[in-house]
């Protein structure tokens, strides 16, 4: 953790760990770089633990599930039908749990991790398992998972590399670990350029593309 009140910049990319990088044009007040060697977009700035604090603190929890996004949610868990072997399933910053409720419905047994109060006692009325914080593997055990997901996440995090690691280490081997996250290539981007809303300091600190997000994969 950085020290309160304390900000502080990458001395390396969070991808790849080489030094050196150039500013992303247009997004230079989030702080915004490329690295040099792998190309990945990141925050040089890492916020510090105050600056999270105070934005999350009203950070809305989302806790009515549409019949268009429960018609989503049950055709991504008719994906992830095959890779059912002992029936367990967790998502990684899983917000109020709706999708975990959903996943239930469909029998697996469901966990979750989350931060703060009203997204952990929604999910507590759900019923849903649910740790607050961050993903740590020892209250798992290794091999634990069919399936580890993880929605609109990953681009929240400075460090996102241990973050996947963690979730490779809980996730069986033959399993599914399925990451969504805003693609920096994207159409909208590209058409909405400095305005893209997507780009948001000290909410979004990592922007990855398909070709930087295999490569996260890759490194776990």
């Amino acid at each position: 953790l950085l020290s309160r009140g304390m900000s502080s910049a990458h001395s390396e990319c969070p991808l790849c760990a080489r030094k050196g990088h150039r500013s992303v044009p247009g997004f230079e007040n989030h702080h915004l770089v490329a690295c040099r060697t792998c190309g990945f977009v990141y925050c040089l700035q890492d916020p510090s633990v105050e600056e999270l604090r105070a934005f999350y603190r009203g950070y809305p929890v989302r806790d009515v599930l549409s019949p268009v996004t429960a018609l989503r949610f049950d055709e991504l868990l008719d994906r992830f039908e095959p890779y059912r072997m002992n029936g367990r399933l967790i998502d990684v910053g899983c917000g109020a749990g709706l999708f975990l409720e959903r996943a239930a419905l469909r029998g697996w047994e469901v966990f979750g991790t989350e931060y703060g109060d009203r997204a952990v006692a929604a999910c507590s009325a759900r019923g849903i398992r649910i740790i607050e914080g961050p993903l740590e593997p020892s209250h798992y055990g290794d091999d634990h998972f069919d399936v580890v997901c993880s929605f609109e996440v990953i681009e929240h995090l400075a460090h996102p590399r241990p973050e996947i690691a963690r979730m490779a280490r809980i996730l069986r081997p033959g399993g599914l670990l399925y990451v969504t996250t805003p693609n920096f290539n994207s159409v909208g981007r590209l058409f909405s350029g400095a305005s893209w809303s997507i780009v948001n300091y000290p909410e979004h600190l990592s922007y990855f593309t398909p070709r930087t997000l295999r490569r996260l994969a890759g490194s776990a």
